[in-house]
């Protein structure tokens, strides 16, 4: 069949034919049917060959074809698929069968993906009250040598000799998800024993006390010395089972996020820098960062009312009097017109500066200047930041922003 733009069909062959034979040349034959001398010339010669025949479209079939993949050999390749569970490149090796032919046989009977490994069913479990299990881990960072490393100056070009290693040691509470970090220089067992004790003692100052510890079956966590202070201070020392890092799944994505959150979170100069931040990130992470894993709820609302004045540093009043400009704060009285509550997460204008925003704010009273704004963003921790657009502050810094 012809197909829907050909300039000639079989009768306009036939015309064509009829007119080279007539005495036209095959130029203006061409020329009078609308196609070039060589299609004409084509058609003619068909003509001469094979006669009337030869101006209908020929088969477009090959006059060869290669041979398909005899039963047998796909019998092979289906039975090593299924029992080796792996893919072309390595059936190739065993087989001794081309690449492509076993992957053409895949295709053709729908294996050439392979199904979902069966695995151990998700176990999510989450101990009741907090203190029932916290979870110890070591992370592993490189040191930053003096002016940056690669991630400061690019990797292109960036030759300086290695600076050691630093061990990040983390606790995590599993139920309420508050989380404790240190940088140390190592990871021996006296470096552990002395950063559990501290990690206990946050846990304490927090409101309670440690009944369980789960640890992975790393050296230090199967030493007689880590193991004596668990039983002198009559807690239970627990281990995940070997190659189940999931069993620890908690201390696991803790330690992800310290990573993402602070140690890669931007270029730092030096060591000491990176070490500095690490405080700050804690006190973002505990009292103002959402947690995935409890629903976005703060770690620090997981634990109880009678806790949570420790965590926060406040101290419920018992008797007394709130008085504010010398304006007493009364239940059911207006309030001082300077006194404000904070609700949730305050509304900024994105576009402005923190430095900006709080300006703004200023200028309905006209009471304080520039040298106050700037004190109030240093005592919430923001004054490295008080020309940043606000629309890039993380939820914790607007609550602090709010604040100042």
């Amino acid at each position: 069949m012809s197909h829907p733009n050909a300039r000639l069909t079989v009768y306009g062959r036939g015309v064509l034919v009829s007119r080279i034979e007539a005495g036209w040349t095959v130029s203006a034959a061409a020329h009078a049917a609308g196609v070039s001398r060589q299609t004409a010339g084509k058609w003619f010669k068909r003509y001469l060959e094979a006669g009337p025949d030869g101006l209908v479209d020929a088969s477009s079939r090959p006059h060869r074809t290669r041979p398909g993949v005899p039963p047998s050999r796909c019998r092979r390749i289906i039975k090593a698929r299924l029992l080796l569970k792996r893919g072309p490149h390595f059936l190739a090796w065993r087989l001794k069968i081309a690449r492509s032919t076993i992957h053409a046989v895949l295709r053709r009977y729908g294996l050439s993906r392979l199904k979902t490994r069966t695995c151990e069913p998700v176990m999510r479990y989450e101990w009741p009250e907090p203190g029932d299990m916290v979870h110890l881990d070591v992370k592993k960072l490189g040191r930053i040598p003096d002016g940056g490393g690669w991630r400061v100056h690019g990797r292109p070009g960036y030759r300086k000799g290695g600076a050691g290693w630093e061990y990040v040691h983390v606790a995590i509470d599993d139920h309420s998800r508050l989380g404790y970090a240190e940088v140390l220089s190592d990871e021996r067992d006296v470096t552990t024993v002395g950063f559990v004790g501290r990690a206990l003692g946050f846990f304490e100052a927090s409101g309670f006390t440690t009944r369980r510890i789960l640890t992975d079956n790393g050296n230090n966590y199967r030493s007689n010395a880590f193991l004596t202070e668990f039983e002198r201070r009559g807690i239970r020392a627990i281990k995940t089972q070997p190659y189940h890092p999931q069993t620890s799944g908690k201390a696991e994505a803790f330690v992800k996020i310290v990573t993402n959150e602070w140690a890669y979170a931007e270029p730092y100069s030096n060591n000491q820098e990176r070490a500095e931040k690490l405080d700050p990130f804690l006190r973002e992470y505990n009292l103002f960062r959402p947690h995935g894993g409890i629903g976005g709820q703060l770690p620090i609302t997981r634990l109880s009312r009678q806790q949570r004045p420790w965590e926060l540093h406040l101290v419920i009043p018992q008797s007394g009097e709130i008085v504010v400009d010398g304006f007493p704060v009364v239940a059911n009285k207006r309030f001082p017109p300077d006194l404000g509550a904070l609700i949730e997460k305050p509304g900024f204008l994105g576009s402005l500066s923190a430095y900006e925003n709080l300006r703004v704010l200023a200028s309905i009273q006209n009471k304080i200047g520039r040298d106050e704004i700037l004190e109030a963003l240093r005592v919430v921790g923001l004054e490295d930041v008080a020309r940043k657009k606000v629309r890039r502050f993380s939820v914790g810094m607007k609550q602090r922003l709010g604040i100042a």
